[in-house]
């Protein structure tokens, strides 16, 4: 297919300047990448839902300056909390659906191969579910696993 030979995210690469360019054109870049990213994970997650398949990761998986946007809104689910929060929760069927759907991704998402040395996909969602529903906040993956390691 015509344009997207050796892309890394060949749908991102395509889909966000249209987006961007077409409904966002006002929004400030860093907000908007926010919500893009978003964006792609949840139709990444949705499809692991829909196929318990290998889904399409897109450009969150390598963009490090979303991840504090993503971990908000992914615990915002977790505990129904936020403006979209509850919504996001009901895409997936509620709660029980969530974490569902939050262990097969993980699983698919830790069996990914790192490609041509970029990040792999994020194999702790179910994780940082788990932690929001005790009531913790983490805003990064480096608080996620001190949390999680046992203390010595």
């Amino acid at each position: 297919m015509s344009g997207f030979e050796r892309r890394f995210s060949p749908v991102s690469d395509h889909l966000d300047p249209l987006l961007k360019n077409k409904l966002y054109s006002t929004e400030e870049e860093a907000r908007y990448i926010d919500w893009f990213d978003f964006l792609e994970f949840l139709l990444s997650f949705k499809a692991v839902q829909q196929s318990k398949e290998y889904p399409y990761f897109g450009s969150f998986i390598w963009r490090e300056e979303t991840k504090r946007f993503m971990f908000k809104m992914i615990q915002d689910a977790a505990v129904g909390e936020g403006r979209y929060g509850s919504s996001i929760s009901d895409l997936f069927g509620g709660d029980a659906k969530l974490q569902e759907t939050a262990v097969i991704y993980d699983e698919i998402a830790s069996k990914s191969k790192t490609d041509f040395g970029r990040i792999v996909p994020p194999s702790y969602i179910y994780p940082l579910i788990q932690i929001a529903k005790q009531g913790i906040r983490v805003s990064n993956y480096e608080e996620l696993i001190r949390i999680l390691q046992p203390k010595k």
